[in-house]
């Protein structure tokens, strides 16, 4: 799908913006997957935590 995209830009003589646009798109794709590393990890903790219900009401941690 991705080659037929290229090609049809590549056609309509859109190919350079296009790349660079797509690699705008991947740089600030992995800026946030960096940002919200921490963020996501804790949210993650914290389902597992309310899953698997490790604590009773009333204990002290």
């Amino acid at each position: 799908m991705m080659v037929g995209l290229f090609f049809a830009l590549g056609i309509l003589n859109l190919c350079k913006p296009s790349t660079y646009l797509l690699a705008g798109v991947g740089v600030v794709g992995f800026v946030f997957s960096f940002t919200f590393q921490d963020t996501s990890v804790n949210c993650m903790a914290g389902i597992f935590f309310a899953v698997q219900k490790t604590f009773k009401a009333g204990e002290v941690i």
